[in-house]
């Protein structure tokens, strides 16, 4: 297994040109990672880029009546509520 390795400079004393107090020197293992299945980003984008497209020429009265839909007909719990 590979390790990454680092130097942590712990602490400083009054004076610059003195140095460091003590250096720490420490490795971790590096953790392999399993293929991402899920693009979280992209599909906010998508979902936002579809309400764009439906509501883009909406004044504010259809504005609100769409969004009241939306939350009526919704399969998901609403936040405080």
């Amino acid at each position: 297994m590979k390790t990454l390795a680092a130097k942590v400079i712990i602490g400083s004393t009054s004076s610059p040109a003195s140095g460091p107090m003590f250096v720490k020197h420490y490795s971790k293992p590096l953790i392999r990672r399993t293929p991402q299945t899920f693009d979280a980003v992209k599909m906010m984008r998508d979902v936002r880029g579809k309400i764009s497209e439906e509501t883009q020429y909406m004044t504010l009265e259809p504005l609100k009546e769409y969004i009241a839909d939306k939350l009526i007909n919704s399969k998901f719990k609403q936040i405080g509520r």
